[in-house]
């Protein structure tokens, strides 16, 4: 059963972080050929992942056929809200709310599907060892911590309207804000491997080095704000993924 949920969490992460095709607001023709591009990459990634996985059989396909209908019935609904105009009320709060309504919504799918057929679905032979698991494992764990928790974050600031637009231009806000993105991706990788070699000590040296580069930025409050926020963030999700993969990898 846990190699179907890793497999699970591995087709979504790359249907709705890495593949992902974004979905016009406006009411048009684009925004819905949009719409079923994104089903149909989503659906082929899931596709993919599970078949390099599991030997194709009928509770496979129902599986996979179960996790692209309720996902293109998620998505349909968030569609409906995101073009609602309102700016209060809740269909304004469900729009702003979309990102972390949709992730709880698949994660609780991915769970069920994985209690209901994760007996069902034969796996197939040069997945039984369990050195194979624990690459799973952590191959599971750097996908997740990368484009979806940059997402995760970026959505946050946007929700909580934290962060402010304190540079001149809208450009360096932007080259400031990619800049923070690949910084905290990179962070996040050395703090997974220093978690699983249990060399917590490191980890302060990481944060030390990453501040000191950024000192000069940290002049400004809202931007020291804004780079706090976000670090603890980056530090709190890598910091669970990580122990939550090291737990399963000890434990299998």
């Amino acid at each position: 059963m846990i190699y179907v949920l890793l497999f699970m969490l591995v087709g979504h992460a790359l249907g709705e972080f890495y593949f992902r095709v974004a979905i016009k607001q406006k009411k048009n023709k684009n925004q819905l050929v949009s719409f079923f591009l994104h089903i149909f990459i989503y659906s082929l990634s899931y596709a993919l992942t599970l078949l390099s996985g599991f030997i194709l059989s009928k509770s496979l396909i129902l599986l996979w056929v179960g996790i692209t209908l309720i996902h293109c019935i998620i998505e349909m609904i968030i569609l409906f809200f995101g073009n609602t105009k309102r700016e209060k009320g809740i269909f304004y709060s469900f729009k702003k709310m979309s990102f972390f309504v949709s992730l709880l919504f698949h994660f609780a799918l991915i769970g069920t599907l994985t209690i209901l057929c994760g007996g069902q679905i034969d796996l197939r032979e040069y997945l039984s060892s369990n050195s194979i698991l624990s690459v799973l494992v952590m191959l599971v764990g750097l996908t997740y911590i990368l484009k979806p928790v940059s997402s995760f974050i970026s959505e946050f600031f946007v929700v909580s309207g934290l962060f402010k637009a304190v540079m001149y231009t809208e450009t360096q806000v932007e080259r400031f804000i990619r800049a923070g993105r690949i910084i905290g991706m990179l962070e996040r990788i050395l703090t997974f491997f220093l978690i699983l070699a249990n060399q917590y000590a490191a980890i302060g040296f990481l944060l030390t080095a990453k501040t000191v580069t950024r000192f000069k930025d940290l002049e400004s409050r809202d931007i020291a704000e804004y780079y706090l926020i976000g670090t603890l963030l980056s530090m709190v999700s890598v910091v669970l993924i990580a122990m939550v993969c090291k737990h399963l990898i000890l434990h299998m």
